[in-house]
C-alpha cells in the first residue's frame, strides 16, 4: 500500500466535501501532492489491487473538484480583465502627453 497515495486519497476526500469553502491553497497542495504521488507510482512496477481501488475513487471525486477549480480559475480571470479595464480607462484621463506641434484654430 502505498502511503502518498493514502494520504491523497484522504486530502481528496476531505476537499471534496469542503470545496464550496476551500481556499485555493488547499487546491494547489492537493494538485503538489498528487504530482508526487503519480511519480512514485510510475517508479513501481506493480501497482496493487488497493492502489487501483483508491485510484479509481480518486478519479470519480476529480470532476467535481475540476469544476469547482474551473470556476476558481475563471472568476480570477474575470476579475483581472476588470482590473485591466480599468486601468485602461483611468490611463486615458490620467495620461500627459507631451507634444512638439500646436494646432491652433481660428474662426472664420
Amino acid at each position: 500500500m502505498n502511503e502518498g497515495l493514502l494520504l491523497l486519497f484522504e486530502k481528496t476526500c476531505k476537499l471534496a466535501e469542503t470545496q464550496p469553502t476551500a481556499p485555493y491553497e488547499q487546491f494547489e497542495e492537493l494538485i503538489e501532492l498528487r504530482e508526487t504521488v503519480i511519480q512514485q507510482l510510475q517508479q513501481q512496477d506493480v501497482i496493487s489491487e488497493t492502489d487501483k481501488m483508491y485510484i479509481k475513487r480518486i478519479a470519480q471525486m476529480d470532476a467535481d473538484i475540476n469544476n469547482h477549480m474551473r470556476e476558481l480559475r475563471d472568476a480570477a480571470a474575470f476579475e483581472l480583465k476588470r482590473l485591466e479595464d480599468k486601468k485602461k480607462q483611468r490611463s486615458g484621463y490620467d495620461s500627459n502627453p507631451i507634444s512638439d506641434s500646436y494646432f491652433i484654430d481660428y474662426r472664420k
